[in-house]
């Protein structure tokens, strides 16, 4: 109001005019959006982005991205550096995935700003398979039960799959469609949130797998009736994350066949993936 006022000038003309940025790749002026946006953002859209690292000098990429990554821990406060599955879902920053062919692992980035990642981005947990097809424990109230070779239906105290007897693992598994997910963390988040901590006090872990890629739900809910806010919904997933660090891990598996594929050797690993990036180690082996 006190430039609209005083200046006489619209909010975008006088921060353009007076605090100028701009593109890295095509350097012509950024356009303003908003404030915050504007002064965090160095491109117009996450193409521009991933085609300026591809081109530009190494020294300057690098230092771009570490204080890319930097900002973003110290602007949300930060115990740990973002995930994968959370750096995709955010549109100004490059994903696990940039960072490990640029530095050769997420890791090594965030060695260099003497922060942990929240899941270690190692591939040396061996072939992602294990001999046998372990029991299924499926909790009676999940609607839609996908079809493992050998499961039975009991109650579980949290999640929709788990592991029994010898088997056992601490390891629960909920599944979500992407309605279910959008669902979740909206109107079901203080639920949502209560179960985790439940299992978090239970020394127990929870994997949400999502029978869709992020891509595919941000296409989807841009042509279904009712769009809900996505930025909302991401942020909401990432604030879990960093709630209950190494509790709790968002896994996109695209569709349900690869879900089927997935949650048995999430169960059987158990603790030894707690702190691995599951999402990035997926894409990386092309398990998906």
């Amino acid at each position: 109001m006190h430039i609209r006022k005083a200046h006489k000038q619209l909010l975008e003309n006088y921060y353009c005019l007076h605090y100028p940025r701009y593109n890295l790749l095509t350097k012509q002026p950024l356009r303003y959006k908003d404030s915050e946006g504007y002064f965090s953002k160095d491109f117009e859209d996450e193409s521009e982005m991933y085609k300026w690292l591809h081109s530009a000098d190494p020294r300057h990429r690098k230092r771009w991205m570490l204080e890319t990554l930097e900002q973003r821990i110290k602007s949300k406060s930060l115990k740990f550096a973002p995930s994968h599955v959370e750096l995709s879902t955010i549109k100004d920053i490059p994903n696990g995935l940039a960072y490990r062919h640029f530095f050769k692992s997420y890791s090594k980035a965030c060695d260099l700003l003497s922060i942990s990642p929240l899941f270690e981005g190692i591939e040396d947990i061996g072939p992602l398979g294990k001999d046998g097809n372990p029991l299924i424990l499926i909790d009676t109230r999940e609607q839609q039960p996908l079809p493992f070779k050998k499961s039975k239906k009991q109650k579980l105290a949290f999640g929709d799959y788990s592991l029994g007897g010898n088997d056992y693992t601490y390891t629960y598994v909920e599944r979500k469609s992407a309605a279910d997910f959008k669902s979740t963390m909206t109107q079901g988040f203080d639920r949502f949130k209560a179960e985790v901590k439940r299992c978090s006090d239970m020394d127990s872990y929870l994997y949400v797998v999502v029978e869709d890629s992020i891509r595919g739900i941000e296409e989807g809910n841009d042509t279904c009736a009712h769009p809900i806010s996505l930025p909302f919904v991401f942020k909401r997933m990432r604030d879990l994350h960093h709630a209950f660090p190494r509790r709790i891990q968002f896994v996109f598996t695209g569709n349900r066949k690869n879900s089927v594929k997935i949650i048995p050797l999430l169960l059987q690993y158990g603790e030894r993936l707690w702190s691995v990036d599951v999402q990035l180690i997926l894409e990386i082996k092309k398990a998906l």
